[in-house]
């Protein structure tokens, strides 16, 4: 199995290996604990429980402990989520127990009881923050953040309730999860009762959408105003080929002379968000159409005189990035060390160390001798 397919078949934050070096080793973020739940050994032989990597450090099987529950979610039976099946079970919790890390088939992953409470206001709390929409919300491909134990009064247990990034919960008497229809009150109910990440990490959540939305219209309202009939269909572009014909005649029309077309390109281009690898398609359109123009235009646009701050920005992303070194030793030859060093002061004043390193590395890699 490749490291590879470890990673993307778990598509969970937390990785379980026999220590915390290990997980280090392999670049990974969390933490290691001391065993598997009980659920793993249901994975049939002849799958081994644990595979060799490089070094001959052992790691937990968690592939194939991630695809043993998509396999049992996919033939599973059970009924859609209801509150009113909820409640059934909600009006007979007497004691409630929080642990961290999730839980798996009707079991809690973790070992560590974060909180243990029978107080009835704690509890009533917890009840009112359990509400659900009806039917199903899919199924998260992790095993959550926190599970919640529910016992009666005798101390039985009722159900064990995952909690998926403050959106949604998992019972295993439902085949899907239920979306919550308030998920910060349940993570402010954790968080009240000594788990904060949830909620930390829900509200972060949240402030990066709120950004990402304020990026996405700042790119909007930067577009030239003759692509804005084109401006839907871009947005909604995700992979595969993008016809860039009509987008680069209604440029040209608007922009006839080329290093005015560059500008206008490299301005929208800078109004993208970073990093600069892994952005959204459709920022990969002024990219595409950058490349398409002649060298020379790209290189007057370069040269102009008061580039704004987006123009640099554009252009520092451009000249260092793919679209650009894939022309070769010849068209890098062409920049000027003027060239060179202007890019580099951009990226150096805004401090991001990625395009600060990027730039550096594709632009100094050719600099003709002095």
């Amino acid at each position: 199995m490749s490291r590879a397919s470890f990673i993307d078949l778990t598509w969970a934050p937390k990785f379980r290996v026999k220590s915390d070096e290990t997980l280090a080793s392999f670049g990974l973020r969390g933490r290691a604990v001391p065993s598997w739940p009980a659920f793993v050994t249901s994975v049939p032989p002849p799958v081994p429980r644990m595979v060799r990597f490089r070094d001959g450090v052992y790691t937990s099987l968690m592939p194939v402990a991630v695809d043993h529950l998509t396999q049992h979610w996919l033939s599973s039976s059970a009924p859609q989520p209801t509150q009113a099946h909820l409640d059934q079970i909600l009006e007979r919790v007497y004691r409630v127990q929080l642990l961290s890390d999730g839980a798996a088939l009707g079991e809690p992953l973790g070992t560590a009881i974060v909180a243990d409470t029978d107080d009835r206001e704690a509890i009533r709390g917890l009840k009112d923050s359990l509400r659900v929409v009806d039917g199903g919300a899919g199924h998260c491909m992790c095993f959550g953040d926190a599970a919640l134990v529910l016992l009666n009064g005798d101390g039985e247990r009722l159900a064990v309730i995952g909690v998926h990034h403050g959106h949604a919960i998992r019972w295993d008497a439902w085949r899907d999860d239920a979306a919550l229809a308030d998920g910060e009150r349940l993570c402010r109910w954790l968080a009240a009762h000594g788990l904060q990440s949830p909620l930390e990490q829900l509200l972060a959540s949240r402030q990066d959408q709120a950004k990402q939305a304020d990026q996405l219209q700042a790119w909007r309202t930067a577009t030239p105003e003759c692509l804005t009939p084109f401006l839907e269909g871009m947005m909604a572009h995700q992979r595969g080929a993008f016809d860039l014909e009509p987008l680069d005649k209604a440029l040209t029309a608007a922009f006839p002379e080329p290093v005015e077309k560059a500008c206008a390109l490299l301005e929208w281009l800078g109004h993208g968000d970073r990093p600069w690898n892994g952005f959204n398609a459709h920022e990969g359109i002024p990219l595409k159409i950058l490349e398409m123009m002649q060298l020379d235009a790209l290189l007057g646009a370069l040269r102009t005189d008061e580039l704004t701050e987006a123009q640099l920005e554009g252009a520092a992303r451009f000249f260092s990035g793919w679209h650009f070194q894939k022309r070769g030793e010849q068209a890098r030859a062409r920049l000027l060390d003027s060239d060179r060093d202007l890019l580099l002061a951009h990226v150096q004043r805004t401090g991001d160390p990625e395009a600060i390193q990027r730039v550096q590395e594709l632009l100094s890699s050719d600099r003709p001798p002095a």
